[in-house]
């Protein structure tokens, strides 16, 4: 499961941009991926960390949850602080939000139910995910935009894009639209580039800079739920690795008696 956490998450990072937690954490629910934010205190001092975990089709968790630090700080906390602000400049110097705002705003003008609104914008491949509340009103929405590679909530495209504004829209509703918090969504499979060499080889695009894999202390102290111990290895001697590494601990012991014994020959001199 790490495995494939660690390949959704940065295929999410490389494609899309977002610029706030709630936009990436709506992106990666998508893909049936969670993500948490913990902050704290421990011992009079702040820390902050980031939790992955997978969920069902449905929104359900399964497994356990995986700190960042266990699959890399390019996914970590401050680095997706870094993330966010790179995104944020790139949009604004690319104008990357119009292509969602005019399509949204052209399908909002043909349309009066979230079901109609929906399957004509995906024709747009752009996704829509509105959040309700147990009332049935809206008080939420976000577009992930396939085509320009953006999330971007609805308050960020204009005033007349935020939820308060689709709940006054909308006039028809049924029961399907009432409760998909996180709908299941058909979207396009992401892979990465294959040019993912060289000094910054995991988020492409983003010109390389060292501070960026920084992590906050103190990831490690952060708790979590009780990984089951796990059973002792027991090497496979018809295993090309197995071979190897028995060598290399017969080869390192080797050593350390020919430094013994020149050692000694020293004290006798």
């Amino acid at each position: 499961m790490k495995q494939q956490l660690s390949s959704g998450i940065r295929s999410c990072l490389h494609r899309y941009k977002c610029v706030s937690f709630g936009e990436l954490r709506t992106l990666l629910e998508l893909f049936n991926i969670s993500i948490e934010e913990r902050c704290g205190t421990i011992e009079g001092r702040d820390y902050a960390g980031i939790i992955y975990g997978a969920l069902t089709d449905d929104g359900q968790r399964i497994g356990t949850p995986i700190k960042s630090s266990r699959i890399g700080q390019d996914v970590g906390y401050k680095a997706l602080k870094r993330y966010y602000e790179r995104c944020a400049v790139k949009i604004k110097e690319q104008e990357l939000y119009s292509h969602t705002r005019d399509a949204v705003a052209g399908v909002m003008k043909a349309t009066t139910s979230m079901t109609e609104f929906r399957e004509l914008l995906r024709t747009e491949r752009i996704d829509t995910v509105f959040r309700i509340n147990d009332a049935g009103r809206i008080y939420g929405v976000t577009f992930i935009d396939h085509e320009s590679g953006v999330v971007a909530n609805g308050s960020r495209l204009g005033k007349e894009f935020s939820a308060n504004s689709f709940e006054q829209h909308f006039t028809e509703r049924d029961s399907i639209d009432r409760v998909p918090a996180v709908p299941v969504l058909e979207v396009p499979h992401v892979e990465l580039p294959d040019d993912t060499t060289g000094e910054y080889p995991l988020i492409p695009g983003i010109d390389f800079d060292p501070d960026f894999y920084e992590d906050i202390w103190p990831d490690e102290e952060v708790v979590y739920e009780e990984e089951q111990p796990r059973e002792k290895r027991i090497p496979n001697p018809n295993s090309l690795f197995d071979i190897l590494d028995n060598n290399r601990g017969a080869a390192d012991e080797e050593y350390q008696q020919q430094r013994r014994r020149r050692r000694r020959r020293k004290r006798h001199r």
